[in-house]
């Protein structure tokens, strides 16, 4: 798998918006960077979607659709996933004190991370550089 970029939800969120800056940071991307998105930031976008006023439904899905179409691929929360975010996330319970930051959203985005290659943050998302082998 190519280098690419791993988007988060509120950065899909931002773009679907037509936020400008986030907008000239994908631009700048290189032309064959991979774009991807996971299974929980598209049910994410799903609910928000759902939770909107009924007559703004149907162009948030429209954008919607026409930004995951931009992604090479939305990764899965594999078994694999889920239990490296069970390890992360159980220091939070135990010591909530110590990580008043931490968000269990951006614990899975982590998990994932780890299992696809390591996490970088570039151009407004969280990046994925995974490596062969």
């Amino acid at each position: 798998m190519p280098e690419g970029f791993l988007f988060d939800t509120v950065t899909c969120s931002r773009w679907g918006r037509g936020d400008r800056i986030l907008r000239r940071r994908i631009e700048a991307l290189p032309m064959d960077a991979a774009l991807y998105t996971s299974v929980m930031s598209v049910g994410e976008l799903s609910f928000g979607i759902h939770n909107a006023p009924y007559e703004y439904q149907e162009r948030q899905w429209q954008r919607t659709r026409e930004i995951l179409a931009r992604f090479q691929s939305i990764l899965e929360v594999t078994r694999e996933v889920a239990d490296r975010y069970g390890t992360l996330r159980e220091p939070l319970r135990r010591h909530p004190h110590r990580f008043r930051s931490a968000c269990p959203d951006r614990a899975m985005l982590r998990c994932a991370a780890r299992h696809y290659g390591p996490l970088r943050r570039r151009a407004g998302a969280a990046a994925i550089a995974a490596r062969e082998g």
